[in-house]
């Protein structure tokens, strides 16, 4: 005979919450000492709109519904059935059923009872609340603020600036005057490296627009993120 405990309840409640996701809400009961009922009260997802059954009998506009835990893939596909499969496997953990339906014999350790939702207890699909916010403010038309970096995040820019004038400064060209990153020195003829001090030879007019322009976005940078010189 079917025959559920509180204890067994209990001891079912610790491996049905390592498969229930996180962000669902639900109740686990015992009734008639035999039935192991369990109700999903909320979820981030609309249990309710995408279950098959109930978008065919009114389009998903249902308040609850008992799921056929024999028949979970008429309710549900993919990633929704693997869950609901894996709550059912865990309800059953420890459970036998030696039944006969042709001979109308019924022998399990005990019954279980999937809901969403209850009569006098709605299902509430409540989504995650920084995807609601975002669809609130995209509704609104109102934009999202500006994040203010860290400390951090502005030396990490500044750096990465300093470093393209550095990448700069060694950049080879075909203008008419080159002159040494190293030590200044300027030259009317192409040299790969200074005769004088080795440094690199670079073209004179690229690299003093280029130096320039990353001083004054480096000034800009700083400027607009309140770094002190």
């Amino acid at each position: 005979m079917a025959f559920m405990s509180q204890e067994r309840k209990a001891a079912l409640a610790v491996e049905i919450a390592k498969v229930m996701p996180k962000a669902w809400k639900y109740t686990l009961k015992v009734r008639h000492h035999s039935t192991l009922v369990l109700t999903i009260r909320q979820a981030n997802v609309d249990l309710i709109k995408e279950n098959m059954v109930s978008q065919t009998r009114d389009g998903g506009k249902l308040d609850y519904i008992s799921l056929n835990e024999y028949n979970l893939q008429g309710h549900y596909s993919d990633k929704l059935l693997k869950t609901f499969e894996s709550i059912k496997v865990a309800m059953n953990i420890g459970n036998h059923d030696h039944s006969d339906v042709q001979s109308d014999y019924f022998n399990v350790g005990w019954y279980v009872d999937i809901n969403i939702g209850a009569f006098q207890s709605p299902f509430r699909f409540v989504p995650n609340e920084t995807k609601q916010a975002e669809k609130i403010i995209a509704q609104s038309g109102v934009p999202l603020p500006e994040l203010v970096p860290s400390a951090e995040q502005r030396r990490k820019a500044i750096e990465a600036t300093k470093a393209a004038l550095k990448a700069a400064e060694r950049e080879p060209g075909a203008e008419l005057v080159y002159q040494c990153a190293k030590c200044d020195r300027k030259s009317i003829s192409f040299h790969s490296t200074c005769p004088v001090c080795e440094g690199d030879m670079v073209p004179e007019a690229k690299l003093r627009a280029e130096k320039e322009e990353l001083k004054r976005k480096i000034a800009e940078l700083e400027s607009k993120l309140g770094v002190k010189k």
